[in-house]
């Protein structure tokens, strides 16, 4: 799921000013939209028939085009088991699909999360709906507009945005962005910065509620590149690092110990998650060298990406021995702090047994198609 863990240090979890570079306006004439990085993609015989057990990376997919809502995925993305465990290596027990889901005349994208019930390292059928993730895009960013899960609901809610449309979903559009609605050039680094609070519970409920105050600013990194997942499949990727802080001027992590990335590929759209945090971050079940290594040693993840950079931060190189980490350095002030992925899930491990169907829009997540 994305959502950090519950602490202070997440009251809020976004922005408000929007910057983007020169360089990032620059690249935006790039014909390709961040919306068909959000749903699967599916192959298809000479008749637009869906190929069951067919995946757009496997030689036998000639004819692909993105799935339509209503349309019954024909594999499912699951995660990896880990080496160190009893069924090493094997598929894991989260499977997820991402797909277009129409409320009326409004569509969002959807990653339902299920986990799927195993037996002697076997699993079967199409699991428990475990929790789901609701997207969108406009003509300006694609977004995260909230995320349901076992502990509940919560919007990524936008107070600018609420004070101009206070009862229109817009009020979450600006919550969580992912990157520019018009994808960048490959390898051109993108960031924004915005102000947003999260609003627990249904989100119907929040669109009748008074607009929420303050909430820190929130920083987005992207960046456009080839990235070798878990499977053995190298792919185009947005790689999105949201931060659960920036500087003031919206260009740098500030004081940040949290960021969660995201890797969206038009093959499967929402393909891969990780959490990192900062050396010195507090919060976890162990010291972040410990979860770190842990991390590595699961061997339920490749190497991550390098961290796409903003104005105000300088990386160092990915660091492979024991643990993945960068040193980041706000250039404006000069200090300097370690992060290290502490989780990782690559959803690449296919699971070519069509599910029998897209799981039912739980009533509670109505409020996520008002507006």
């Amino acid at each position: 799921m994305l959502r950090f863990p519950a602490a202070p240090a997440m009251a809020g979890a976004l922005l408000l000013a929007c910057v983007l570079p020169p360089a990032l306006a620059a690249a935006q004439t790039v014909p390709a939209g961040i919306a068909a990085f959000m749903v699967m993609t599916v192959c298809t015989d000479a008749t637009d028939t869906i190929l069951p057990g067919v995946a757009p990376v496997d030689a036998a997919c000639k004819t692909k085009r993105k799935i339509r809502a209503g349309e019954t995925p024909p594999y499912s993305l699951t995660d990896f088991s880990a080496v160190t465990g009893p069924c090493a290596d094997q598929q894991g027990i989260v499977a997820r699909i991402n797909v277009p889901v129409l409320q009326g005349t409004t569509q969002r994208t959807v990653s339902f999360d299920s986990h799927v019930p195993r037996s002697d390292c076997v699993l079967s059928g199409d699991g428990t709906l475990y929790g789901a993730s609701v997207e969108g895009s406009d003509g300006v960013f694609g977004f995260i507009m909230g995320d349901a899960g076992p502990t509940g609901l919560v919007s990524y809610d936008s107070p600018p945005q609420c004070r101009a449309l206070p009862h229109d979903t817009a009020r979450f559009d600006r919550g969580w962005v992912i990157g520019p609605a018009l994808l960048p050039a490959a390898g051109v680094p993108g960031y924004t910065a915005f102000r947003a609070v999260l609003t627990t519970g249904d989100p119907a409920a929040a669109l009748q509620a008074p607009c929420p105050k303050g909430g820190p600013l929130a920083l987005t990194a992207w960046v456009l590149d080839d990235m070798a997942f878990t499977a053995g499949v190298t792919l185009p990727a947005l790689v999105s690092d949201h931060y659960s802080r920036a500087d003031l001027a919206g260009t740098g992590p500030g004081t940040a110990q949290q960021m969660e990335r995201t890797y969206w590929t038009a093959e499967f759209g929402l393909t891969r998650w990780e959490k990192w945090a900062r050396v010195d971050w507090a919060g976890g079940t162990a010291p972040v060298p410990t979860l770190a290594r842990a991390a590595q040693t699961a061997g339920t993840c490749s190497a991550p990406h390098d961290m796409p950079a903003a104005p105000a931060m300088q990386t160092g190189p990915l660091e492979t021995a024991g643990s993945w980490s960068q040193v980041v350095r706000d250039t404006d002030s000069g200090s300097q702090h370690r992060w290290m992925l502490v989780q990782c899930h690559d959803y690449t491990n296919i699971d070519r047994t069509p599910p029998s169907g897209i799981p039912a829009i739980p009533a509670a997540y109505a409020g996520w198609w008002n507006g």
